[in-house]
């Protein structure tokens, strides 16, 4: 072998041996990732279950497993980290929904979004897309790319707990005044369509506190009056014309009903 031979690096051999430690590194960081961000659910189980509504017991609770913690593995356990972990987990209380490829950081802004088909939207954005925490950061601030009419209701049914304690109520992206409006003059079944939507929404108040607000919230409105028309059809063309002139409601100058959307009732979304 000629001396210059040696004295020439292989620059594919180079290439080869720095990608093998770069992926190393990697998987190790992913795993610690995934480890911390397991171990923060788990305190933040951990403390909810024993403090539950005990606020004066949580808050001498929390100032002593800090210190003891503080001690034993330094920063990071403060008592405002300590109830962003119980945070992390009253947000995520399902183990199975937290996505182990996303870090703490992503998390931390997730749980700063309080409208929960939101909060769905971007976590499985993050994952699927693999965001960055900036990328998050900015999509989160600019709150562009979210639209609850265009989740699936599959997708939004992961919200449905959420939305039924903050909203009062829930309804399918599919049920949306928008949605059903759009499919109004192709849907030769129209009448049973608004008729299904009314009982879900009265239905998915049940048992909660905002039952009586729901309860017959609905009966006034009978979608199969022979006033309509005297057909099933002709009832429909007219449910149609009613749609489009809710939708076309003037609140202000130069503005439509929710700028020719749903009505609020039956946005989500909001």
């Amino acid at each position: 072998m000629k001396k210059n031979d040696i004295d020439v690096p292989d620059l594919n051999v180079y290439q080869s041996i720095r990608d093998v430690l770069a992926q190393a590194r990697a998987r190790v960081y992913s795993a610690v990732n995934s480890a911390m961000v397991e171990a923060y659910w788990e305190i933040g189980r951990q403390i909810e279950q024993a403090v539950g509504d005990r606020a004066e017991y949580g808050k001498g609770l929390l100032r002593d497993i800090s210190e003891k913690l503080t001690v034993e593995f330094g920063k990071g356990f403060d008592e405002r980290s300590l109830r962003r972990m119980r945070q992390f987990y009253q947000v995520f209380p399902i183990r199975a929904t937290v996505r182990p490829e996303l870090s703490w950081s992503h998390y931390r802004l997730l749980m700063k979004i309080d409208n929960a088909p939101k909060r769905e939207f971007y976590l499985k954005e993050c994952a699927e897309s693999n965001w960055s925490v900036r990328q998050l950061e900015r999509e989160r601030m600019k709150h562009a790319l979210f639209d609850y009419a265009a989740l699936t209701d599959k997708d939004a049914e992961q919200a449905r707990e959420d939305l039924v304690k903050t909203k009062g109520f829930f309804i399918l992206p599919s049920e949306l005044f928008e949605n059903v409006r759009k499919r109004a003059v192709s849907d030769e079944n129209l009448n049973e369509t608004l008729e299904n939507v009314f009982k879900d929404i009265e239905a998915s108040a049940q048992g909660t506190d905002s039952e009586a607000s729901f309860k017959g919230l609905f009966d006034d409105i009978d979608v199969n009056s022979n006033k309509l028309g005297n057909t099933v059809a002709k009832r429909n063309e007219r449910l149609v014309k009613l749609m489009n002139g809710i939708a076309d409601v003037a609140l202000s100058p130069g503005r439509t009903c929710c700028g020719g959307r749903s009505p609020r009732l039956l946005r989500c979304g909001d």
